[in-house]
């Protein structure tokens, strides 16, 4: 699959599971993006990123900040997202 919705999509068929319907899966969409802002963009935001008006609410999910075009990644950001995986890879083990 060479993008998310593909992903969860096949995820589905494979597995009968909706993965957006799983527990946290909001704060895991959102460390998504901020794992894309450090991966691709060295911590700035993207270009495509920054046309995004949604960006920074979804990344303020977890506590992470924007400010200057880039994230600022605190660790009560860096142990919300610990917890929203732990939590979702749990609600997606029990759904499968």
């Amino acid at each position: 699959s060479s993008n998310w919705p593909k992903r969860l999509e096949t995820f589905k068929r494979l597995h009968g599971v909706r993965l957006a319907k799983q527990d946290a899966w909001a704060q895991v969409e959102a460390a998504t993006h901020a794992r894309n802002t450090i991966a691709h963009g060295l911590g700035r935001l993207t270009a495509s990123q920054r046309q995004n008006t949604n960006y920074a609410q979804w990344v303020g999910r977890l506590g992470i900040t924007v400010s200057g075009g880039s994230i600022e990644v605190s660790d009560h950001a860096l142990e919300a997202t610990f917890d929203a995986c732990r939590r979702f890879i749990r609600s997606v083990d029990v759904a499968a």
